[in-house]
């Protein structure tokens, strides 16, 4: 008698469809496809993402960690509510949320918050009343100081989306750092305190950071000054003028200066030291952190490789697949740790560009849209054409499975 072939096993990790789907979803619409093709398959889900929106819901979701919520200072210092995320790391799944609850700080078990700076800092909060001077990182430094009340001994901070170009003297305030200019009156942060800075006192930063990992996800390469900086590339973007671009660079460069000096450590040249405005610079001199890979960063966490060396099939996918993917996003970050250990790799994406280039690691992509439509359009039937799209992939896994038999 022939022996019966196991079942096989999909891993199923995709990043959100920023816009229509969160990972969550999206491996849900491929979880019903793939037992409706493969009755008895084992599917593993697995939300991820790239270090940028979407980064707390996925890890939350894939670790079963649980979110807190808290009020702090929105980017322009009025009051709102921000959400940051607890999560074990490398955790065997399912895992019980509620043993979160009872976390005793001193265990030797990590407990890692997962911060989106753009929860308190974010642009889109301050829609239709930008002010590159005054906007402050205040706010995401009252996220880590909550996140080390509710027992976290390591961070991981995404800094994506941000509204701000104070260097992180914010996000430091918030932490117990001091700053006066040179008569000694303290500084209400933002960038346009930045040229004012004169007296900097580290004194005052909570003693629990230093010895608690905080690595800054971050995907871009600029330095923290110059014309790749931080100041003359992203603060137009976030709505500063041509001379509050310039305020902005002398400024940072008076404050870096600062910041070094006390904290005893370099950074204006570290590739990524630009990042959300120099939050990421400050960050690292000030908090002592680590700049790495968003996707790195979360596979590492959710431990990836291990679960995918157990898959006869991976499947990815994001909302669009263009030049961009292969620089830090989802699909590229799964598609290089499959073809390393030589797992078979698909994508579901919601469009592929005409030049999209191919993905080292990744067989076949599928688009969700298939026929030539708007964006409106696009978005109304997106249900419907993400649940057609997963169904076909699977059709056509089904028939290469009859073909080889």
């Amino acid at each position: 008698m022939k022996a019966m072939a196991p079942p096989p096993v999909f891993v199923l990790c995709p990043d959100s469809f920023k816009g229509t789907f969160s990972s969550t979803q999206v491996a849900r619409e491929l979880k019903k496809a793939a037992q409706a093709r493969f009755p008895g398959c084992v599917c593993r889900v697995l939300p991820v993402a790239d270090g940028g929106e979407g980064t707390v819901d996925a890890l939350v979701d894939a670790l079963a960690g649980r979110k807190v919520t808290v009020e702090v200072a929105g980017p322009l210092g009025d009051p709102l509510l921000a959400t940051f995320g607890l999560v074990r790391p490398k955790v065997a799944l399912p895992y019980d949320p509620a043993s979160l609850q009872s976390h005793d700080p001193g265990s030797p078990q990590p407990l890692e918050a997962i911060i989106e700076m753009a929860a308190a800092s974010g642009l889109p909060l301050v829609e239709g009343r930008q002010d590159i001077l005054s906007a402050s990182t205040y706010g995401t430094g009252q996220l880590i100081q909550a996140a080390l009340d509710a027992g976290a001994n390591a961070i991981t901070l995404a800094v994506g989306g941000s509204a701000t170009n104070d260097g992180g003297m914010g996000l430091l305030s918030a932490l117990g750092v001091t700053f006066a200019d040179k008569e000694g009156v303290s500084l209400p942060g933002g960038g346009g305190s930045l040229e004012q800075v004169a007296r900097i006192d580290l004194s005052g930063l909570d003693p629990r950071l230093a010895h608690t990992p905080i690595k800054v996800l971050c995907d871009v390469n600029n330095p923290l000054l110059g014309f790749q900086g931080c100041a003359r590339v992203f603060s137009p973007q976030k709505g500063a003028t041509p001379s509050e671009v310039e305020r902005l660079e002398r400024g940072m460069a008076f404050y870096a200066d600062a910041l070094e000096e006390a904290a005893g450590r370099q950074a204006r040249e570290l590739p990524g030291a630009g990042a959300a405005g120099g939050l990421a610079f400050g960050c690292v001199v000030g908090l002592g952190a680590q700049l790495v890979s968003g996707i790195e960063q979360v596979l590492q966490l959710v431990g990836f490789e291990e679960i995918a060396a157990t898959a006869d099939l991976v499947v990815t996918g994001e909302g669009h697949l263009d030049a961009q993917t292969s620089h830090g996003k989802v699909c590229a970050g799964i598609g290089a740790v499959c073809q390393t250990l030589r797992v078979p790799c698909v994508a579901l994406v919601g469009s592929a560009a005409i030049d999209a280039p191919e993905i080292p690691g990744i067989q076949v992509v599928v688009p969700c849209v298939g026929d030539v439509m708007d964006l409106d359009e696009a978005l109304a039937q997106s249900q419907r054409t993400l649940a057609q799209a997963a169904a076909r992939l699977f059709d056509l896994l089904a028939l290469g499975a009859k073909l080889q038999t």
